[in-house]
């Protein structure tokens, strides 16, 4: 095991601070799109984005049909990353694909016990497409909360290409509300 320590930035998640390691932005987990409008409005020139629920597929297509640097997939995430890939370079790539609760993509089915829509296996299976693309990407894992067991394990996939990677816990609060204030939401890993 390689891993580092993990600092407690209390830095706030904004996503014009991470235009300066790339002007590319993917995502998986698409949802409603509010992560575009943020990449958009932080100047990002190329985006691209993978969700699995059609509903919300359909809703951005409507929503960003007037943004050629904008460009969506509709598919599970560990199946459209290669695709997505082919042609980047170094990016910002944020990892968001996993269930997130009711109405959700994937909800139902980890529900059910279908293993493959479990955050760990997504994020497991996103990390060593992306890792085994380039090793020099700024990526930002979703939902890890400070706490969760499999952040060694997420660390020690980037050590293993590249040993200069270094990890912050980032806060996220994006509508301003004291009451949706996230201490250590997001695992951020920085090439």
């Amino acid at each position: 095991i390689l891993t580092m320590e993990i600092k407690h930035s209390s830095k706030l998640l904004d996503y014009a601070d991470s235009i300066c390691h790339s002007d590319n932005y993917l995502e998986s987990g698409t949802c409603y799109g509010q992560s575009i409008c943020r990449a958009i409005d932080a100047g990002f020139k190329r985006i691209k984005s993978v969700e699995l629920d059609a509903g919300f597929y359909e809703h951005c297509l409507t929503m960003f049909k007037d943004q050629p640097n904008v460009v969506l997939y509709h598919g599970h995430s560990t199946d459209k990353w290669p695709e997505m890939l082919k042609d980047v370079v170094k990016s910002v790539i944020f990892l968001d694909a996993h269930p997130a609760g009711p109405g959700t993509a994937g909800h139902n089915e980890f529900e059910e016990g279908d293993g493959r829509y479990g955050q760990d296996a997504i994020i497991t299976r996103e990390l060593e497409i992306i890792l085994g693309h380039r090793n020099d990407h700024l990526i930002v894992i979703d939902d890890q909360n400070g706490e969760n067991t499999d952040n060694a394990k997420y660390m020690d996939m980037c050590l293993a290409v590249n040993p200069n990677y270094t990890f912050e816990f980032w806060d996220e609060n994006l509508s301003n509300d004291p009451e949706y204030y996230y201490k250590d939401k997001i695992l951020v890993c920085l090439p």
